[in-house]
C-alpha cells in the first residue's frame, strides 16, 4: 500500500512574548505562512486523512492556520505530547505505530528533531537554504511510503517535495 507522510514545522514563533517555551504563539507572519501552506495543500488537492501536531501553543497554531487555508473544518487534529521537542526516534515511533487504513498522516512538530529525522532517512543531499536549515518555519517535507507505515525506513521511501512559504508564489 502507498502511503504519504507529511512533516510540517510549526510556522515562525513570536519570541516577544515572555511565556514559557509550550506558551508561545505565533507571530503575525507565522500565522499568514501557516495560512499559505495550507492554500498551497488546498491547490495541490491535498487532504491529511490524519492530523497529529505538538501540544505547543505555536504548533496548534499552526495546525489552525493550515486548516483555514485548506477551507475545510471535517478534519480533528489530535494533539500527542510525545511530539513537543521530540527526538527523531519518538517521531520514527510516532510514524510506524499509524494505523494501516490512513492513506497519508500530516505530523506537527518542531526542529531539530525534524531535519534529524529526515537525515536519518534519506542519504541524498537534502535542500538545505542559504542559512543552512532544512526545515525553516512552516516547511512541509512530502515523503512517499511503498508499503506499510510499520516498514518505515530508508529502503522504501522518497521524499517527494520539500516545500517552503517562502517558495510559494505571493497569490498562494
Amino acid at each position: 500500500m502507498q502511503h504519504q507522510l507529511f512533516l510540517l514545522r510549526h510556522a515562525k514563533s513570536d519570541w516577544s512574548t515572555r511565556c514559557h517555551d509550550q506558551l508561545r504563539p505565533l507571530s503575525d507572519r507565522g500565522r499568514r505562512d501557516a495560512n499559505r501552506m495550507g492554500n498551497w495543500l488546498r491547490e495541490q488537492a491535498i487532504k491529511p486523512a490524519r492530523i497529529i501536531s505538538s501540544p505547543a501553543e505555536r504548533c496548534i497554531q499552526t495546525c489552525h492556520y493550515l486548516l483555514n487555508g485548506l477551507q475545510t473544518n471535517d478534519i480533528k487534529p489530535e494533539i500527542d505530547e510525545r511530539l513537543y521537542l521530540a527526538s527523531a526516534d519518538v517521531i520514527q515511533q510516532l510514524v510506524t505505530g499509524q494505523p494501516e487504513n490512513r492513506e497519508n498522516v500530516l505530523l506537527i512538530a518542531h526542529n531539530p528533531g525534524l531535519d534529524e529525522f529526515l537525515s536519518a532517512h534519506f542519504t541524498a543531499p537534502l535542500p538545505i537554504t542559504e542559512k543552512g536549515k532544512l526545515m525553516s518555519t512552516a516547511s512541509m517535507a512530502i515523503i512517499s511510503l511503498n508499503g506499510e507505515w510499520s516498514h518505515f525506513n530508508e529502503n522504501n521511501l522518497i521524499l517527494d517535495d520539500l516545500v517552503r512559504p517562502k517558495d510559494l508564489s505571493a497569490a498562494i
